[in-house]
Protein backbone atom coordinates (compact mmCIF):
# COMPACT_ATOMS: atom_id res chain seq x y z
CA UNK A 1 0.00 0.00 0.00
CA UNK A 2 2.89 2.22 0.78
CA UNK A 3 4.62 1.52 -2.14
CA UNK A 4 1.25 2.27 -4.26
CA UNK A 5 0.87 5.49 -2.31
CA UNK A 6 4.31 6.81 -3.43
CA UNK A 7 3.67 6.15 -6.92
CA UNK A 8 0.47 7.73 -7.74
CA UNK A 9 2.07 10.67 -5.48
CA UNK A 10 4.91 10.82 -8.27
CA UNK A 11 2.46 10.42 -11.11
CA UNK A 12 0.18 12.80 -9.98
CA UNK A 13 3.32 15.69 -9.82
CA UNK A 14 2.60 15.22 -5.77
CA UNK A 15 4.90 14.84 -2.73
CA UNK A 16 6.64 11.63 -2.31
CA UNK A 17 6.87 9.68 1.01
CA UNK A 18 10.47 11.11 1.00
CA UNK A 19 9.31 14.89 0.61
CA UNK A 20 6.87 14.22 3.53
CA UNK A 21 9.47 12.69 5.77
CA UNK A 22 11.45 15.69 5.01
CA UNK A 23 9.17 18.12 5.86
CA UNK A 24 8.74 16.62 9.08
CA UNK A 25 12.69 16.85 9.86
CA UNK A 26 13.14 20.21 8.25
CA UNK A 27 14.86 22.84 9.79
CA UNK A 28 11.77 24.82 10.61
CA UNK A 29 10.30 21.70 12.54
CA UNK A 30 13.92 20.66 14.41
CA UNK A 31 13.69 24.73 15.23
CA UNK A 32 10.45 24.00 16.68
CA UNK A 33 10.99 20.83 18.84
CA UNK A 34 14.22 22.46 20.69
CA UNK A 35 11.82 25.87 21.64
CA UNK A 36 9.30 23.75 22.64
CA UNK A 37 11.15 21.41 24.20
CA UNK A 38 13.04 24.22 26.53
CA UNK A 39 9.55 26.28 27.11
CA UNK A 40 7.73 22.95 28.54
CA UNK A 41 10.93 22.39 30.70
CA UNK A 42 10.30 25.64 32.17
CA UNK A 43 6.56 25.08 32.71
CA UNK A 44 7.31 21.70 34.06
CA UNK A 45 9.87 23.34 36.72
CA UNK A 46 7.26 25.57 37.39
CA UNK A 47 4.66 23.54 38.39
CA UNK A 48 7.07 20.99 40.14
CA UNK A 49 8.52 24.03 42.75
CA UNK A 50 4.81 25.25 43.56
CA UNK A 51 3.64 21.33 44.40
CA UNK A 52 6.00 20.18 47.47
CA UNK A 53 3.65 17.92 48.11
CA UNK A 54 4.68 16.07 45.37
CA UNK A 55 7.80 13.57 44.21
CA UNK A 56 8.34 14.53 40.68
CA UNK A 57 10.25 11.85 38.23
CA UNK A 58 11.55 12.80 35.24
CA UNK A 59 10.11 13.85 31.55
CA UNK A 60 9.23 11.67 28.80
CA UNK A 61 9.19 13.13 24.79
CA UNK A 62 7.21 11.26 22.33
CA UNK A 63 6.92 13.31 18.60
CA UNK A 64 4.77 11.33 15.41
CA UNK A 65 4.24 13.38 11.79
CA UNK A 66 2.17 12.35 9.70
CA UNK A 67 0.34 13.53 6.20
CA UNK A 68 -2.41 15.68 6.13
CA UNK A 69 -4.99 14.39 3.80
CA UNK A 70 -8.09 16.13 2.44
CA UNK A 71 -10.81 17.02 4.73
CA UNK A 72 -13.82 16.83 1.92
CA UNK A 73 -13.92 13.71 -1.03
CA UNK A 74 -12.94 15.19 -4.39
CA UNK A 75 -10.69 18.36 -2.39
CA UNK A 76 -6.89 17.89 -3.67
CA UNK A 77 -4.51 17.10 -0.34
CA UNK A 78 -3.11 20.22 1.14
CA UNK A 79 0.57 18.62 1.00
CA UNK A 80 1.79 19.04 4.58
CA UNK A 81 2.40 16.85 7.28
CA UNK A 82 1.50 17.62 10.62
CA UNK A 83 3.50 17.11 14.01
CA UNK A 84 2.07 16.34 17.52
CA UNK A 85 4.69 16.56 20.60
CA UNK A 86 4.50 15.47 23.80
CA UNK A 87 5.74 15.73 26.83
CA UNK A 88 4.79 13.22 30.02
CA UNK A 89 5.75 13.96 33.42
CA UNK A 90 4.76 12.15 36.71
CA UNK A 91 4.45 13.05 40.19
CA UNK A 92 3.84 10.75 43.07
CA UNK A 93 1.76 11.94 46.17
CA UNK A 94 -0.39 11.45 49.19
CA UNK A 95 -3.39 12.53 50.90
CA UNK A 96 -7.11 12.26 49.72
CA UNK A 97 -7.42 12.83 46.14
CA UNK A 98 -10.21 15.42 46.06
CA UNK A 99 -7.84 17.65 47.96
CA UNK A 100 -4.69 17.24 45.62
CA UNK A 101 -6.81 17.50 42.90
CA UNK A 102 -8.17 21.27 43.32
CA UNK A 103 -4.64 22.17 44.83
CA UNK A 104 -3.47 21.46 42.07
CA UNK A 105 -6.26 23.27 39.49
CA UNK A 106 -5.08 26.68 41.84
CA UNK A 107 -1.64 26.24 40.74
CA UNK A 108 -2.27 25.46 37.46
CA UNK A 109 -4.46 28.14 37.16
CA UNK A 110 -1.78 30.88 39.13
CA UNK A 111 0.63 29.72 36.44
CA UNK A 112 -1.49 31.33 33.65
CA UNK A 113 -3.09 27.92 32.33
CA UNK A 114 -6.87 28.56 31.83
CA UNK A 115 -9.21 25.83 32.15
CA UNK A 116 -13.40 25.39 32.43
CA UNK A 117 -14.67 26.82 35.30
CA UNK A 118 -15.87 23.42 36.87
CA UNK A 119 -13.30 21.21 35.05
CA UNK A 120 -12.24 19.82 38.30
CA UNK A 121 -16.23 18.72 39.72
CA UNK A 122 -16.18 15.45 37.25
CA UNK A 123 -13.32 13.93 38.54
CA UNK A 124 -13.95 14.58 42.07
CA UNK A 125 -17.86 13.66 41.93
CA UNK A 126 -16.96 10.19 39.86
CA UNK A 127 -14.49 9.41 42.40
CA UNK A 128 -16.81 9.90 45.59
CA UNK A 129 -19.57 8.12 43.74
CA UNK A 130 -17.82 5.12 41.74
CA UNK A 131 -14.58 4.13 43.97
CA UNK A 132 -14.71 0.83 44.73
CA UNK A 133 -17.23 -0.74 42.61
CA UNK A 134 -16.59 -3.95 39.84
CA UNK A 135 -15.02 -2.89 36.55
CA UNK A 136 -14.65 -5.65 34.20
CA UNK A 137 -12.38 -8.67 35.29
CA UNK A 138 -10.39 -8.67 38.96
CA UNK A 139 -10.21 -4.85 38.74
CA UNK A 140 -12.83 -2.08 40.67
CA UNK A 141 -13.13 1.71 39.77
CA UNK A 142 -10.58 3.46 40.83
CA UNK A 143 -8.52 6.66 40.27
CA UNK A 144 -7.23 5.64 36.80
CA UNK A 145 -10.79 5.25 35.34
CA UNK A 146 -11.58 9.53 36.01
CA UNK A 147 -11.97 11.77 33.08
CA UNK A 148 -8.96 14.09 33.24
CA UNK A 149 -8.73 17.47 33.43
CA UNK A 150 -7.79 19.98 30.47
CA UNK A 151 -6.15 23.26 30.36
CA UNK A 152 -4.71 25.23 27.48
CA UNK A 153 -2.03 28.01 27.32
CA UNK A 154 -0.82 29.62 24.65
CA UNK A 155 3.49 30.20 23.84
CA UNK A 156 4.73 33.06 22.46
CA UNK A 157 1.12 34.24 21.67
CA UNK A 158 1.18 31.90 18.84
CA UNK A 159 1.23 28.48 19.38
CA UNK A 160 -1.32 26.63 21.12
CA UNK A 161 -0.04 24.04 24.07
CA UNK A 162 -2.38 21.67 25.90
CA UNK A 163 -2.09 20.40 29.29
CA UNK A 164 -4.10 17.09 30.51
CA UNK A 165 -4.11 15.81 33.91
CA UNK A 166 -5.01 12.35 34.70
CA UNK A 167 -4.68 9.76 37.63
CA UNK A 168 -3.19 6.31 38.82
CA UNK A 169 -4.02 4.92 42.18
CA UNK A 170 -2.04 2.10 43.86
CA UNK A 171 -3.71 -1.21 44.81
CA UNK A 172 -4.36 -2.57 41.29
CA UNK A 173 -1.93 -3.44 38.04
CA UNK A 174 -0.90 -0.32 36.71
CA UNK A 175 -3.45 0.16 33.04
CA UNK A 176 -1.22 -0.42 30.05
CA UNK A 177 -0.08 3.11 28.43
CA UNK A 178 0.28 2.65 24.74
CA UNK A 179 3.26 4.27 23.18
CA UNK A 180 2.50 6.49 20.23
CA UNK A 181 3.47 5.65 16.53
CA UNK A 182 3.76 6.75 13.21
CA UNK A 183 5.42 4.83 9.92
CA UNK A 184 6.48 8.67 8.89
CA UNK A 185 8.12 9.71 12.01
CA UNK A 186 8.25 9.03 15.01
CA UNK A 187 10.59 10.03 18.12
CA UNK A 188 10.65 8.91 21.54
CA UNK A 189 13.14 10.05 24.52
CA UNK A 190 13.03 9.54 28.79
CA UNK A 191 11.33 6.70 30.64
CA UNK A 192 8.84 4.02 29.62
CA UNK A 193 5.53 5.45 31.91
CA UNK A 194 4.25 2.13 32.47
CA UNK A 195 7.40 1.62 34.25
CA UNK A 196 7.41 4.76 36.15
CA UNK A 197 4.24 4.81 37.27
CA UNK A 198 4.78 1.54 38.52
CA UNK A 199 7.80 1.99 40.47
CA UNK A 200 6.52 5.49 41.77
CA UNK A 201 3.37 3.28 43.41
CA UNK A 202 5.35 1.53 45.34
CA UNK A 203 6.51 4.58 47.56
CA UNK A 204 2.37 6.63 46.94
CA UNK A 205 -1.01 5.98 46.71
CA UNK A 206 -1.32 8.10 43.86
CA UNK A 207 0.24 9.12 40.63
CA UNK A 208 -0.84 12.39 38.65
CA UNK A 209 0.31 12.54 34.80
CA UNK A 210 0.89 15.78 33.04
CA UNK A 211 1.03 15.57 29.41
CA UNK A 212 1.65 18.63 27.55
CA UNK A 213 1.37 18.79 24.45
CA UNK A 214 1.03 20.60 20.64
CA UNK A 215 0.50 20.41 16.78
CA UNK A 216 2.34 21.76 13.96
CA UNK A 217 1.93 22.01 10.22
CA UNK A 218 5.04 21.90 8.21
CA UNK A 219 4.56 22.15 4.16
CA UNK A 220 6.56 19.77 2.04
CA UNK A 221 9.69 21.27 -0.21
Amino acid sequence: MVVLLALASVACGGPTREDYKAAATSAAAMADRDLHDRWVADRFVELARATSWAEWGPAATRITCEVDRASFFGQADPRTVSCVSSWVRQAGFDGELSDRIRAFDQIVRAHEWAGGAGSIAQPIDYYRQFRGRPDGPNRVYDASNLPGVGYSRQMGGTTDMGLAESWTEAGQPVLDHPEPSSDLFAHASGPNQHALITEQLTRHRYVMTLTVSTRQTYPTP
